[in-house]
């Protein structure tokens, strides 16, 4: 049972909204692609053993939360890939998308990657960060007035890693094909049945109801970042233009209304969801207040404030048309 599904990093959304939208000689531009390179390659590694558990067909009762962001006492944040949960023990993901050469090195506490040109490049150890979560989860598991093992693994997505020599007696590390296998091993382990369905579920809940919610704040420059509706057609290149109730593309004629939902939600990620008649007019390029309020109006967006003081709310589903 699936308690928290994983979302699409916002961060990810806000970035390539960024680069859409950034002139060519951006001083931050060649950061935020390298940045987003990451960002996505994880995201593409989450989802790849987000697939191997559905494949599985599990029987028995579990639990499982995605993506689950969560603030200690100090402040600290704990992104925790996947918890899994069921009555006999608690298993603490953290998944890694790299690929080339993997080597741990335990007395140092390195993880060091090495690419088909011999390049090497070091890590931050994950086989530290899922210690770390694991004695996070640990410590709420006893302030919650249970007592049951934790696990911890460390699970690499990426078909193209070769792991070395792993040794840690504490922490599994291995590829994603050896999840229903690793699984099993740990089932074995722990056959003992320490909590009933009810005990396990209400775990689940707890731990989801501490998920942060804190919005990620940038400190993007978006001074001098294009404004409009945007053609895809044209990679972002081309502004479009209002006529006649509708945004043509002056280079290739596009005219699909899609691309008025896409800049609404660029609005919503890069300057905010609330949105005024006067703000809508300068950023989509409409110069009638009326026009531009009737277009606004036949979005069927929800609102706050009257008259002059009106803002209209840009919801995340904006791309989908609203619906």
């Amino acid at each position: 049972m699936i308690f928290l599904e994983r979302s699409k990093s916002k961060k990810i959304a806000l970035y390539e909204a960024f680069i859409r939208r950034s002139p060519s000689s951006d001083m931050n531009l060649d950061k935020i692609k390298v940045e987003l390179s990451w960002l996505k390659s994880g995201m593409v590694g989450e989802e790849r053993v987000d697939r191997e558990w559905l494949d599985i067909h599990i029987k028995f009762p579990h639990v499982l939360l995605h993506g689950l962001i969560m603030e200690n006492s100090a402040g600290f944040t704990h992104q925790i890939d996947t918890v899994f949960i069921c009555q006999h023990f608690i298993l603490v993901i953290e998944i890694k998308n790299y690929s080339g050469h993997i080597e741990f090195d335990e007395n140092t506490h390195q993880c060091i990657k090495k690419n088909a040109h011999g390049e090497v490049e070091g890590f931050h150890n994950p086989v530290d960060q899922v210690r770390r979560h694991r004695n996070f989860i640990r410590q709420i598991i006893l302030n919650l007035g249970y007592d049951l093992p934790i696990e911890s693994a460390v699970i690499f997505a990426n078909s193209k890693s070769i792991l070395g020599k792993v040794s840690f007696h504490d922490v599994l590390v291995f590829h994603v094909v050896g999840l229903r296998y690793k699984l099993n091993m740990l089932i074995e382990k722990h056959r003992k049945i320490i909590l009933s369905k009810d005990e396990m579920e209400l775990i689940g809940h707890c731990l989801k109801t501490m998920r942060l919610n804190k919005e990620w704040i940038h400190n993007l420059n978006k001074d001098r970042l294009q404004k409009g509706v945007l053609c895809s057609k044209c990679f972002y290149s081309i502004v479009m233009q209002f006529h006649h109730g509708s945004f043509i593309c002056p280079r290739c004629g596009n005219r699909d209304r899609k691309e008025l939902y896409d800049a609404l939600d660029d609005f919503r990620l890069l300057w905010g969801e609330k949105i005024s008649n006067r703000e809508f007019m300068n950023y989509v390029g409409i110069s009638s207040d009326k026009t531009a309020l009737r277009l606004l109006k036949s979005l069927n967006l929800m609102f706050e404030g009257a008259n002059r003081n009106r803002k209209y709310i840009i919801p995340s589903n904006i791309q989908n048309g609203n619906k």
